[in-house]
């Protein structure tokens, strides 16, 4: 896991406001970063505990977004804007896979089947 912190913003509004931006979802370039951080605050209000939210990334700057340690069991999450994810979108995915064989939860917009190594959640009501 990483040592390095990674900084998410609970409050959509107050970043919005601060870098003057209300553009509409479909027209910002940052849309999949609010869409990861809303996510994130579902988690957090559905009681997970801020101790055990982690992320992971390795040389080659691949990531998954969000790791739950738990001391007996780790839950990882790859979060996407987008609506439909094709295998190649989570081709390097396969990295984190090796190294800790655990599932991998996909959260984007639209619900997908079950694969293999991959579990597809849709990225509202987590």
């Amino acid at each position: 896991m990483v040592k390095t912190p990674k900084i998410y913003f609970i409050d959509n509004w107050v970043r919005n406001y601060f870098i003057k931006n209300f553009v509409e979802l479909d027209l910002r370039q940052d849309s999949w970063e609010l869409f990861e951080w809303f996510i994130i605050w579902d988690f957090i209000k559905a009681g997970v505990d801020l101790e055990s939210l982690k992320y992971w990334n390795d040389k080659n700057k691949r990531e998954v977004d969000l790791i739950i340690d738990n001391i007996s069991n780790i839950s990882a999450y790859e979060i996407k804007f987008k609506k439909n994810i094709k295998a190649k979108d989570l081709s390097w995915l396969k990295a984190f896979w090796q190294v800790y064989n655990t599932k991998l939860n996909l959260i984007n917009l639209n619900i997908q089947e079950e694969t293999e190594n991959y579990n597809f959640m849709l990225g509202f009501g987590v």
